[in-house]
C-alpha cells in the first residue's frame, strides 16, 4: 500500500460507490486511473472488494487493476487510464438494418469479455454503454465492477436479500430478484444491440417505478414489430438475449457469436482479404507502456488473423514476476514484434527484450524481429538492415505487411 508513488489530479467520474480522477504513477512514469471512496463510514468496503476482483482477472477487454493504497485515510487502488468513449458514442448513429464494423468489433469483443467473466464465476450486473470503453484503436474495455455478483459466494453482506442495484434501463428480470445468472448480463447484451441498430432502449419508463414495471412485464416477441427493417438474423438474436427464458437467451449468445465471428476482414487495396495464418505462431509484442493501445489493437487483429499473440497485459498477473514472464515468453515465441517510437528506442525494458530476439536471430535462427513503427522516431543501428512495416499512416496498411510476413 505505496501511496507516495501516486499523485492525483482532476476528477474524470462519479459512480455509486467511489470517484475516478486521473493520476500519474510515479515509480512507472505513466498516466492512470484513481478510483476512491466518497466516504469511508460504515462497512463493508465495496472498494476493498471491487480491487480484489479485478486483480485476480487478466482479460484484453477488461480494465487492469495495479494496486490498493491509503491516501489521506481514505482507501483508493490504481488502475489503466482508459482513453476511450462510451460503446454508442464509439458506433456512432443508429446502425438501422444491421451493424456496421465498428459494432460487430465491439460486440464481439464484449462476448469475449464477458466469456471470460463467466468462466471465472463473476456475473458483471452493470453493463451500461457508460461503462463499456472503446478507444481509437476500437478496443473494447469493460469497466466499473462496483456492482458485480461473485456466483457461489455468500455475498449477503454486500447485497442483503430483496436489494437492487444496477442502472435501471440496463436491467434484466434477474435484478428484480436478486439472484443474478450469466444469462442475467446476455439480456443486457440484448438490450444494447437494440439500442445500437435503433437508438431507442427496450425498457424506458419514465421514473424507477415504471421502469420496473415494465422489466417485470417485459415480453421480447413484441418489441421489434415497430423496427421491421432491422436483419433477420439480428431480430433473432436480439428476441432470444431479452427472452424470459434463459434457454432462449443462451440460443441467442451463440447466434450473436456467429454473427460477429463473421466481421467483414481488413481488405488490400485491390480488394482482396488479408490473409490468415495457419498453424497458431506465437508472436511476442514488445512495446513501451506509451504504445499501448496500439499494441492492443494490433493483437487482437493478429488473433484473429490466427496468431497466438503473446502480450503483457493479457498474460501477467498482479503478483506475478514481470521478468521472469517476459523471459518465459520469449523463449517460446518465434516472432517478436517489435513496435517503434521515441519512447520505445529509449525504454530500457523494450531494448531488453528486442537484443535477446536479435542475438537468437543472428546465432541460431529460431527467432524473427518484425519491426513496426507507430511514430517517427531513429531506428536503432542494428535494426537499420531491416525493412519495417509502418503503423503511423495507415493501420490497415502496415497491419497487412506485418501479417504477410508469418509463414
Amino acid at each position: 500500500m505505496n501511496s507516495d508513488r501516486y499523485e492525483i489530479f482532476q476528477l474524470l467520474g462519479t459512480g455509486g460507490f467511489g470517484r475516478i480522477y486521473n493520476g500519474r504513477d510515479s515509480k512507472e512514469n505513466k498516466q492512470v486511473a484513481i478510483k476512491t471512496v466518497v466516504h469511508n463510514f460504515g462497512t463493508p468496503s465495496y472498494l476493498d472488494r471491487e480491487f480484489d476482483i479485478l486483480s485476480r482477472l487478466s482479460h484484453p477487454n477488461i480494465v487492469q487493476a495495479f494496486e490498493k493504497f491509503e491516501l489521506k485515510g481514505r482507501l483508493c487502488f490504481a488502475m489503466e487510464r482508459l482513453d476511450g468513449v462510451p460503446l454508442m458514442r464509439a458506433i456512432g448513429s443508429p446502425c438501422g438494418t444491421t451493424l456496421g464494423e465498428v459494432a460487430v468489433r465491439a460486440f464481439g469483443q464484449l462476448q469475449n469479455g464477458l466469456d471470460y467473466l463467466h468462466e471465472n464465476n463473476i456475473v458483471h450486473a452493470e453493463l451500461s454503454p457508460g461503462n463499456l470503453l472503446v478507444d481509437e484503436f476500437g478496443v473494447l474495455r469493460i469497466v466499473d465492477f462496483e456492482h458485480c455478483r461473485v456466483l457461489g459466494v455468500d455475498e449477503s453482506e454486500y447485497w442483503p436479500e430483496g436489494s437492487i442495484a444496477g442502472t435501471p434501463m440496463y436491467m434484466s428480470p434477474e435484478h428484480l430478484t436478486g439472484k443474478l445468472i450469466p444469462q442475467s448480463d446476455y439480456f443486457v447484451v440484448g438490450t444494447l444491440l437494440f439500442e445500437a441498430l435503433t437508438g431507442d432502449r427496450p425498457i424506458s419508463g419514465r421514473d424507477i417505478g415504471s421502469i420496473l414495471q415494465d422489466i417485470s412485464a417485459f415480453d421480447s416477441r413484441s418489441l421489434l414489430t415497430s423496427h421491421p427493417n432491422i436483419a433477420p438474423d439480428l431480430q433473432q438474436i436480439i428476441t432470444n438475449l431479452l427472452s424470459r427464458d434463459v434457454t432462449e437467451r443462451e440460443r441467442g449468445w451463440e447466434l450473436l457469436r456467429t454473427f460477429t465471428r463473421h466481421y467483414v476482414p481488413f481488405e488490400c487495396p485491390d480488394g482482396s482479404a488479408i490473409k490468415t495464418v495457419s498453424g497458431k505462431p506465437k508472436a511476442f509484442i514488445s512495446h513501451a507502456s506509451a504504445d499501448k493501445q496500439i499494441a492492443r489493437r494490433l493483437a487482437l487483429e493478429l488473433s484473429r488473423a490466427g496468431v497466438d499473440v503473446w502480450l503483457d497485459e493479457w498474460e501477467i498477473k498482479v503478483g506475478e514476476s514481470i521478468s521472469r514472464k517476459i523471459d518465459d515468453a520469449l523463449d517460446k515465441c518465434r516472432y517478436v514484434i517489435l513496435l517503434l517510437s521515441p519512447t520505445a528506442v529509449k525504454s530500457r525494458w523494450v531494448e531488453k527484450e528486442w537484443r535477446a530476439a536479435f542475438w537468437r536471430e543472428t546465432d541460431s535462427g529460431d527467432r524473427v524481429i518484425l519491426p513496426a513503427v507507430v511514430q517517427a522516431c531513429e531506428i536503432p543501428p542494428l535494426l537499420r538492415d531491416k525493412r519495417y512495416a509502418d503503423l503511423s499512416g495507415s493501420f490497415k496498411a502496415g497491419f497487412r505487411e506485418l501479417i504477410n510476413s508469418f509463414e
